[in-house]
């Protein structure tokens, strides 16, 4: 294994050699100076738990970069699920988790005292990762341990520490209903949302003593994280939390930062569909700029200095990635940065639909149909959800088909320069609708994705390339290149992938 390459503030090369957006195309990433396509799959969330069991962890890990990965997601969250035979999910639980907390013998948590497990499992993942150049994700805040089934077992539950009741704080007993659904079912509601753990931070109901509590635990995670250059910061995941919550987060982050005298990057990845806790207003396109959901992180590019869309991967279709080349539009317009989707769905939930209106579709097909569209609307990175051991499909993970997803990728981006490319859907005729999907850099390469939908065969305009092409295919299913041919430019050509399996074809100026 190779050495950490661990670094600190300290380091004057730190912005120069940690993650940041590529110097040359703000688009994408860049890190130890040079391009990268962040490109990830992994069969849970709070990976740095795993590190109770070392070998867990860097058997995931190394599994990720024998296929070409190098981009995880890691929330820092303490909950596992728990399902019964049939896959339905039965509770939350913590077995195999830690809590930040020092626990007491009456069961209780002292929020005054850390639990050193907790904290080194941390040191444990961010050194693993960074030995092997794979880029974190990091989740401040995951609501789903702060509600419902979560908040039962939360150390910030009034009930479960010795240092405030719900009366100081303002917390009810029980769940946190962040999320505003009906205790029987996942039915969303018009009511005012009921956070006030969240709330705490902001002027319009600061509780001190909550706030308190908080701000030393971010700070305490901050006061490891920032001593990598690997990390990327999200503030919570389909955040419904006020916008000016977030804000507070980003300020944060940002703040402890610059006192090391280091550049970090963060985003706010929303839900979309609702504008904020409270709203009566349900936005059933994500294309839809009045949405505050949509305009506030992309206005905010001092606090949000990184994009992640990973709601919109419910969507399928053309409509994906037309929802991504907009939003991609609006981004370039205000701010140019990088846009991730740390979460790819194997399921169907549409922007606009309440959570129980997602049609579950047990297939692979959505999700690397998903996984390829976005790199080919220029995202800056992909990463296959959760893996799917239960009934409630979330991701492919790194399942055979999420790594073969992966390997196939990074064997035909790393054939092309993909940071001098964009978009061109216009070079493409005699298409139907998700058929086929183009990126160019015109007179130097041309990329086709073939989604395996219709006849596999389009028309592409070559004008712009003169003289002599190479025309090379890659099966994606096998991650196999077909034999180099080569292909004269100039005027349209038609292009048929040999059969209703995935394609990508690659022309590059000879």
């Amino acid at each position: 294994m190779k050495q950490s390459k661990k670094k600190t503030g300290d380091d004057s090369r730190q912005l120069e050699q940690g993650i940041r957006p590529y110097i040359n195309n703000s688009m994408y990433w860049q890190f130890s100076g040079k391009p990268c396509l962040l490109l990830g799959g992994t069969n849970d969330d709070n990976l740095f738990q795993w590190a109770g069991d070392k070998h867990k962890l860097t058997d995931h890990l190394d599994l990720l970069l024998s296929v070409g990965g190098n981009y995880v997601r890691n929330t820092m969250s303490s909950r596992a699920n728990a399902y019964d035979e049939e896959g339905n999910r039965i509770e939350f639980t913590d077995k195999g988790c830690v809590y930040p907390y020092l626990r007491q013998n009456d069961g209780k948590y002292d929020l005054d005292q850390w639990n050193d497990e907790y904290w080194h499992r941390l040191e444990i993942f961010l050194s693993e990762t960074r030995s092997r150049d794979i880029i974190v994700q990091l989740e401040l805040w995951d609501a789903f341990t702060l509600s419902r089934q979560g908040w039962e077992l939360q150390p910030f539950n009034p009930a479960n520490n010795v240092n405030y009741t719900d009366k100081e704080t303002g917390l009810q007993e029980g769940w946190v209903n962040f999320y505003q659904y009906a205790p029987d079912d996942d039915t969303e509601k018009n009511t005012p949302y009921n956070i006030p753990f969240f709330s705490a931070v902001t002027d319009r109901a600061c509780n001190s003593k909550l706030k308190y509590y908080q701000d030393e635990y971010i700070r305490k995670m901050l006061s490891i994280t920032l001593s990598y250059d690997h990390v990327l910061y999200q503030i919570d995941n389909e955040s419904p939390i006020p916008h000016d919550v977030s804000d507070y987060w980003a300020a944060f982050v940002h703040n402890e930062a610059a006192k090391r005298q280091k550049k970090v990057y963060v985003c706010d990845s929303r839900r979309y569909h609702r504008p904020c806790p409270g709203a009566e207003t349900i936005f059933k396109q994500f294309q839809d700029w009045s949405n505050p959901e949509i305009h506030y992180p992309i206005l905010r590019s001092e606090l949000y200095n990184f994009c992640d869309i990973s709601q919109n991967n419910g969507n399928t279709g053309q409509l994906h990635y037309d929802n991504l080349v907009w939003y991609r539009s609006h981004v370039l317009k205000h701010s140019p940065r990088p846009i991730n989707h740390v979460k790819l769905y194997k399921w169907i939930w549409p922007t606009g639909t309440a959570y129980t209106d997602k049609i579950i579709v047990d297939s692979p097909v959505h999700a690397t149909q998903r996984f390829w569209r976005a790199i080919f609307g220029g995202a800056a990175s992909v990463r296959h959800h959760r893996v799917t051991w239960f009934a409630d499909p979330r991701g492919l993970g790194l399942t055979p088909r999420g790594q073969t997803d992966i390997k196939s990728m990074r064997m035909f981006t790393d054939a092309l320069d993909i940071f001098s490319m964009e978009p061109h859907m216009e070079l493409l005729s005699a298409r139907s609708e998700n058929e086929a999907y183009a990126m160019a850099e015109f007179g130097r390469q041309l990329a086709v994705y073939f989604t395996g939908e219709a006849n596999h065969s389009v028309d592409i305009d070559l004008a712009s390339f003169s003289g002599n092409m190479t025309e090379r295919w890659l099966n994606i299913e096998h991650s196999e290149w077909g034999e180099e041919k080569t292909v004269v430019g100039g005027g349209k050509h038609t292009f048929s992938a040999s059969d209703a399996s995935p394609w990508a074809l690659l022309l590059k100026k000879i």
